[in-house]
């Protein structure tokens, strides 16, 4: 870890007192210089005879040649003193560089492992780990910032930040620090210095940083200048990696679109050869039969192939167009009833229970082709016995098909519904439409489509009803699964 508290001052020479001491000598060494050159004047000019004591010459000579050495020694203590500012101020910009080294020292550790090809959550972690050892934080949390309002911790140092937390912006340090763009540098009741800065992104804040450093730690300023320094290019790394994973998310939405158009091409071309086969079999078998009992049995088979094949092409028509219904209130067991006696002709038997009378708003026709739907999804997919309910749950009527066959994966509990969706744990059969279908027709009846498991095995398919008139803004609250 790099340490990051203020530099030791380096030995510094006692110069204060320096001026004043060679102003006191050179004012001696003047003083004597110049009682000496005094008393040589004297001798030259033949006073000596008079002795010291003849002060109209010594003196005023004394006092000018004094004055004199003073003044030398004054420019002398001068240049002195100049001489010490300037090393004093030398050795603060030796102090200064030092620092500076150290900060782009560490800012370069610490910025390295961004350009590394790092998924999100790697990177997240990696800022929020290098921006500790930056400042020697022992606890911290990298915001992301979502709805423009709400701040979600993304990654953690230490253990005092709960992954995923989100808490609104605030009054903060940290929220000072995105509103602001502008680093801070804040001290908790305890002692501990919060350091924040906010990640910004041409001019538009994603994220902070927010560290918190133990009170025996000193804070410098030069730190806080080398956190905001580092935000810089820890956010570029953030954008980019978004950037990144939203394209890959893109790619991987078309490969699986594009996969799911082969597999509905192919599925959608087995279900068309199979009835094909059987109408080009029977045709063939009827131009070499004359016995009328075959020829009516090749005719049902004939029959029933372009039924089938006519229901196929219903259900790609509808899959392709909004489903328009006309809802009036109906009794709902009743209807029940009578599709299942329809579907036990057709030779898919179904169990009923529902109360005697239910109203529902619906369209007759819309409840008809998806309790059909899953009566044959119910076969095709899951096993008999098949049993079809009717009942109340919170001013909703609820109609639910169950089976008992291998159940639903809980992945795909939402996927069947999509349209061309087969699934891939169970039989894939099919042209994956018509679930897709009754989950639409039941929307567009003011309701949904789900399913659940079964706690003995198999799964059961629910559709909720209307049974009253609603509101847009009920039917917006209400739209979704019914329990």
């Amino acid at each position: 870890m790099i340490d990051h508290a203020p530099l030791a001052p380096k030995p510094q020479l006692r110069l204060t007192a320096l001026p004043r001491l060679a102003a006191a000598g050179l004012v001696v060494v003047g003083v004597a210089a110049a009682l000496g050159l005094a008393l040589t004047i004297a001798v030259w000019m033949g006073v000596t005879d008079a002795g010291l004591g003849s002060t109209a010459v010594l003196v005023p000579v004394s006092l000018a040649l004094g004055v004199i050495g003073v003044a030398a020694a004054m420019d002398k203590a001068t240049h002195v003193r100049h001489l010490q500012q300037a090393l004093v101020h030398e050795r603060a910009a030796a102090d200064i560089l030092a620092r500076r080294i150290d900060m782009h020292t560490a800012l370069e550790r610490a910025t390295t492992p961004l350009a590394a090809e790092l998924d999100a959550d790697a990177l997240l972690h990696e800022v929020v780990t290098r921006a500790g050892e930056l400042i020697g934080a022992t606890e911290g949390a990298l915001y992301l910032l979502e709805y423009g309002d709400v701040l979600r911790v993304g990654a953690t140092l230490g253990t005092q930040y709960v992954m995923n937390s989100r808490r609104p912006l605030g009054e903060t340090p940290v929220a000072r620090a995105v509103r602001d763009q502008r680093s801070i540098l804040d001290q908790l009741p305890s002692g501990s210095h919060v350091w924040c800065a906010p990640l910004v992104q041409n001019g538009t804040p994603i994220g902070a940083l927010e560290l918190v450093t133990p009170a025996s730690r000193p804070s410098v300023a030069t730190d806080l200048h080398a956190l905001a320094l580092f935000a810089e290019p820890a956010a570029d790394a953030i954008a980019r990696v978004r950037v990144v994973a939203t394209e890959r998310g893109h790619v991987e939405e078309l490969l699986e679109l594009d996969r799911m158009k082969r597999a509905y091409v192919s599925g959608v071309g087995h279900d068309l050869r199979t009835p094909l086969t059987s109408l080009r079999g029977a045709t063939a078998a009827l131009r070499r039969i004359d016995n009328p009992d075959t020829q009516r049995e090749l005719l049902d088979v004939i029959d029933r192939q372009v039924e089938r094949l006519a229901n196929l092409a219903q259900a790609l028509i509808d899959a392709e167009h909004e489903h328009q219904v006309e809802t009036l209130r109906l009794d709902l067991p009743g209807l029940v009833r009578l599709i299942a006696l329809d579907s036990e002709l057709a030779g898919r038997p179904v169990s009923v229970g529902a109360p005697e009378h239910l109203d529902v708003i619906a369209d007759p026709e819309a409840i008809r082709r998806m309790l059909t739907n899953l009566i044959d999804n119910a076969y095709a997919h899951g096993a008999p016995p098949v049993s079809v309910a009717v009942e109340e749950r919170s001013g909703y009527a609820v109609m639910t098909v169950t089976d008992c066959g291998g159940g639903v994966a809980i992945e795909e509990r939402e996927r069947i519904f999509e349209h061309a969706y087969r699934g891939s744990t169970h039989d894939r059969s099919g042209h994956g439409l018509g679930l897709a279908i009754v989950r639409s027709l039941a929307e567009a009846c003011g309701g949904t489509a789900w399913v659940e498991p079964v706690a003995d095995g198999g799964a059961m398919f629910s559709v909720s009803l209307r049974m009253r008139d609603v509101t847009q803004q009920e039917a917006a609250w209400n739209l979704g699964r019914v329990s």
